[in-house]
Parts: C-alpha cells; sequence; structure tokens
C-alpha cells in the first residue's frame, strides 16, 4: 500500500471507487489530488453537508452544479462530476488545471507593474465571464485563481452554495489583489489606489474594467500579452480575413448568376433576318 493510501485511512478518509489519491490530502475540507477511472489526473473536494439533505442534494444545489458543469468557457475550470464514496459522503470531482496559484505567481519572480495591470484586467475578466453564465464564485481567493503556463488565468472550486450577488465575487478579489500588491517587492501606488477606490465604493466589475482600460498604464499591455494569446488573436484574425475574402468573392459570383438568369442571352439571328 502506497504511503498516501496509508495517510488516507489515518485520516479516516474514503476515497470513491475508482480514484487514487496522487499526493498526501490537504486539511478537511481541502482539496485532495488524484486521478480517476479514466486515468486523468483530478482534483477532488468533499461536498458541503449542508448541500445535501437524506442524502440526496437540494435541488437548487443539484441545479447550481449542473450549470457549473455546462459552463462553456475557458476561464472557469470543469467540474467533471458528483460522486459518492462508500461512506456516502458526496465528492466534487473538478478538473486539473497545470499552473500555478495566483499567489505563487505573484511571488517568483515578482511580476512587473505592466504584468500586474495586465493581469488584473484578465482576472476581472475571468470573473465577469463567470457572471455573464449566471453563476457567482462565491469562494475566491488567491489560491483558487490558477495561472496557466500560456498566462491564463483560470476560476477553480466554484462553491456548490447558492452564491447569488456578484459583489460577493469583487470584495474578496479586491482584497487578495490589494494584499499581493502590498507585499510585493516594489511599489504598485497606482494600481493599488484604483482597486482601493473600488472596494470602498463598491464599484462593479464593468466600472473596474473600464477604468483599468482607459488609463495610460494599459497602453503597454500588448507587450506583456502571452505569446499564446497573440498567436492565438492572430489566428481568429486571419481565419476571419479568409472568411470576409471568400463570402466577397461568393457575393460577386451570386450577383453576376442573377444578372446573367434576368438577361438571358439575345437568341441568333435566323436566315431571313441576315438577308434583310
Amino acid at each position: 500500500m502506497s504511503d498516501s493510501a496509508g495517510e488516507l485511512r489515518a485520516a479516516a478518509v474514503i476515497l470513491p471507487d475508482g480514484y487514487v489519491a496522487d499526493g498526501e490530502p490537504l486539511p478537511p475540507g481541502g482539496a485532495i489530488f488524484a486521478h480517476g477511472p479514466d486515468a486523468k489526473p483530478v482534483i477532488l473536494k468533499l461536498l458541503d453537508e449542508q448541500c445535501r439533505m437524506g442524502g440526496r442534494l437540494y435541488p437548487a444545489v443539484g441545479d447550481r452544479l449542473g450549470r457549473v458543469r455546462e459552463a462553456p468557457h475557458s476561464a472557469v475550470a470543469n467540474l467533471r462530476q458528483v460522486v459518492v464514496g462508500a461512506d456516502e459522503r458526496a465528492w466534487l470531482v473538478w478538473e486539473f488545471v497545470p499552473g500555478r496559484t495566483l499567489e505563487q505567481w505573484a511571488a517568483d519572480p515578482p511580476p512587473s507593474a505592466a504584468q500586474w495591470r495586465w493581469a488584473v484586467r484578465e482576472m476581472l475578466l475571468a470573473v465577469a465571464a463567470l457572471h455573464a453564465l449566471g453563476l457567482v464564485h462565491g469562494r475566491l481567493h488567491a489560491r483558487n485563481i490558477i495561472v496557466t503556463q500560456s498566462g491564463r488565468f483560470v476560476l477553480t472550486h466554484i462553491s456548490p452554495l447558492l452564491h447569488q450577488e456578484p459583489l460577493e465575487d469583487v470584495e474578496p478579489l479586491l482584497v487578495a489583489l490589494r494584499t499581493l500588491l502590498r507585499n510585493a517587492p516594489q511599489p504598485h501606488g497606482p494600481l493599488s489606489r484604483l482597486l482601493q477606490t473600488a472596494q470602498e465604493q463598491n464599484w462593479p466589475l464593468e466600472q473596474i474594467i473600464a477604468t483599468l482600460g482607459g488609463t495610460r498604464e494599459m497602453q503597454d499591455t500588448a507587450e506583456i500579452e502571452p505569446s499564446a494569446d497573440r498567436k492565438a488573436r492572430r489566428r481568429a484574425w486571419m481565419v476571419a480575413a479568409i472568411a470576409a475574402l471568400l463570402m466577397g468573392v461568393l457575393t460577386v459570383a451570386l450577383i453576376q448568376w442573377a444578372w446573367h438568369q434576368s438577361h438571358p442571352p439575345a437568341p441568333p439571328a435566323t436566315e431571313s433576318e441576315s438577308d434583310q
């Protein structure tokens, strides 16, 4: 038996059938790195007991988790399923997103001022995208926002509880960002002051994003945008340009066809007509 399995037994944690732990379990209520029956890496997290009654999910919780599973956005980690173990406890099975937590990203190496401005805006856009799907995260902090190798920000471990007010996400996100900026080795005064004002005046996400986008400091965003994102944008532009060109050619061809249909060629002259 592996050491991790022994530790899980000592901690009285029984994983659902088909799931094997890949590391030490975190404190109670924390996540467990594992792989499932398909051998793909996942993160298991115990479902809050208040989300169930009589061994079944409350209907509203089930509906919320169903919408989280169907969230079609790259800024949100996939909830693969909810499984119940032999001990009748329910587990959320989350996609494993390779990368570093926001807390780790902010520490080593310390981001530049331009990187920080870009990152703050990207995180706000990620949260706004989640809200646009009708979902509120409910548990945002610097350890459940993952920064991938390509520089994408992914929100993980959305709360199964019935959070509905978008400000429930804005406040903790601003607190986490301001804390990281305050602990940064170099000062980030203008950005910190903007976030402080937004927090104190309860700005909605749209206002913060618009303000960030309108500042002179955001003019160098393109210089620090991850190369993978630049390539993706360039590919999307090329596909759109080719599609527009093909559409133009098709439109001209259709116009010519319609003109010929409405203006058939004159019949050839008969012999008697040509003699006159």
